[in-house]
C-alpha cells in the first residue's frame, strides 16, 4: 500500500492513473481514496463552538488534553465537585468514545488520587430510537447494555437544541451540565 496526500485533479479509470493538482500522475491496481470528513452540525446553535470533534489525530490529542485537564482541575478542588461528559452521537464513534470515558472513569483514581469516580458522570445523546443505527437489533442491544451497566446515562430519542459552554439544552427545555461535549454525530 502507499498513502499519497495531495489534491486530486483527475482520475483515468481506463488508464488507471489519477492526476494530481502538482501534476503528479500516479498509477494504481486499486485506489482508495480518503476525502476526509467534516462534523455536521444540523443547525444546533453553539454546537460548532462548544464541541469537540473527533474527526482527526488533531482532534483527539485536543480532546485528550482537554479530558485530562478536566479531571486535574477536579483532583485540585477535591470531592463534592462534578465533571460531566457528554458525548453527542450514538454511532460507532460515540458509543466508542462513551464506553472509553467510562473505563477511564472506573481507573481515574490511580491517576488521580483525590478524585471519587461517583463524581465523574458520562453521559450519551442519541436523537434516534436506537445506538448504532445500521447495526442488527441484538448488537444494538449489547451496545445499550453495556453502556448502562458501564454507568454511562444513554438517552436516546433525545433532541439537542443548544449547546452552551457549560451545558447542554434539551427540546423538552431540560439543561444538563456539561463540562467536555464531543460532538460524534453525523
Amino acid at each position: 500500500a502507499r498513502f499519497r496526500p495531495g489534491e486530486l485533479a483527475h482520475i483515468d479509470t481506463a488508464a488507471r492513473t489519477v492526476t494530481l493538482t502538482d501534476g503528479a500522475v500516479l498509477g494504481y491496481d486499486y485506489l482508495v481514496l480518503a476525502t476526509g470528513v467534516a462534523a455536521a452540525y444540523y443547525g444546533i446553535p453553539g454546537a460548532a463552538e462548544h464541541t469537540l470533534a473527533l474527526y482527526t489525530r488533531r482532534d483527539a490529542i485536543a480532546l485528550r488534553d482537554h479530558i485530562m485537564a478536566r479531571l486535574q482541575r477536579l483532583d485540585i478542588e477535591g470531592h463534592g465537585t462534578t465533571v460531566n461528559f457528554t458525548v453527542v452521537g450514538g454511532g460507532a464513534t460515540g458509543v466508542e468514545l462513551a464506553g472509553a470515558l467510562a473505563e477511564l472513569r472506573d481507573a481515574v483514581s490511580a491517576t488521580f488520587p483525590e478524585v471519587d469516580k461517583a463524581d465523574v458522570h458520562v453521559r450519551l445523546i442519541e436523537m434516534a430510537p436506537t445506538l448504532l443505527a445500521p447495526f442488527h437489533p441484538s448488537l444494538q442491544s449489547y451496545a445499550y447494555e453495556q453502556l448502562r451497566r458501564r454507568g454511562v446515562e444513554v438517552l436516546l430519542t433525545t433532541k439537542i437544541s443548544e449547546i452552551g459552554e457549560d451545558r447542554v439544552l434539551l427540546a423538552d427545555g431540560a439543561e444538563l451540565p456539561s463540562d467536555v461535549t464531543v460532538w460524534a454525530a453525523g
